[in-house]
């Protein structure tokens, strides 16, 4: 595994595109580097792109995508900065779904308060599947 490190966050819930896009840009994000974006809202990757992140692109989804995120985030050491509290949060109350009839977990996470985790499990697609272009750092949405 590799150390992978959250070093500052952008955390907004339940909030439109254009307010996290406002927010971004005030943040001072560079538009020029790669943003992993949700590919099943396609309307917020052309809003960021139309805000001048040309980069926004959509993660790779398909069977089993989300557990092989998880696979490869389980073999990195996740330094989290004390600063990025909603991560850290999340992060702790990570749980997986527990079958009741027969006693076991699944390994299926729970989909609860889990917006940082799908950046994190977006975040390793520039490793996972990097994209044509050279992969110099990123930013997920």
């Amino acid at each position: 595994g590799r150390d992978m490190y959250v070093c500052d966050e952008i955390y907004k819930f339940d909030t439109e595109t254009p307010e996290v896009i406002a927010a971004a840009n005030s943040y001072g994000i560079d538009k020029k580097r790669i943003m992993y974006c949700d590919s099943e809202n396609p309307d917020a990757i052309t809003q960021w792109q139309k805000a001048g992140y040309k980069n926004a692109i959509g993660v790779t989804k398909g069977p089993g995508s989300v557990m092989s995120q998880i696979d490869y985030l389980k073999q990195q050491r996740i330094i989290i900065h004390p600063s990025c509290v909603n991560t850290i949060k999340e992060i702790s109350q990570w749980s997986w779904k527990f079958d009741q009839k027969r006693g076991i977990y699944l390994d299926a996470p729970v989909e609860f308060m889990d917006d940082a985790m799908a950046c994190l499990r977006y975040a390793v697609e520039g490793h996972r599947n990097p994209p044509a272009k050279a992969w110099k750092g990123h930013v997920n949405y």
